[in-house]
């Protein structure tokens, strides 16, 4: 029997042992192999639903995400907050 009739091919046979099993030939889905809690972030910066339009844009400002998530006093999501929409704010007050 040749190597072409086989499901798997030698090398696929090889990598499959070493636990990465391969569907289609030589595709590999680093993704399927990854847990969330390996690329998750734990602790989120998050904005108080409560605080004031000027307190949102001076913690958004200094930060390193694009968005936050609000959140209430039980913290609950209750919405999303983008660095740009902080930014139009600020040139809106300015105005």
């Amino acid at each position: 029997m040749t190597v072409l009739l086989l499901k798997r091919s030698i090398r696929t046979e090889k990598i499959a042992r070493r636990g990465q099993h391969i569907t289609r030939e030589y595709g590999v889905d680093s993704h399927e192999l990854t847990r969330v809690s390996d690329i998750m972030v734990r602790d989120v910066d998050v904005l108080d639903a409560g605080a004031s339009i000027a307190a949102s844009i001076q913690a958004s400002a200094g930060g390193r995400d694009h968005a936050y998530p609000v959140v209430d006093g039980m913290r609950r999501p209750v919405g999303m907050v983008f660095r740009a929409d902080a930014l139009r704010w600020k040139t809106e007050k300015s105005r």
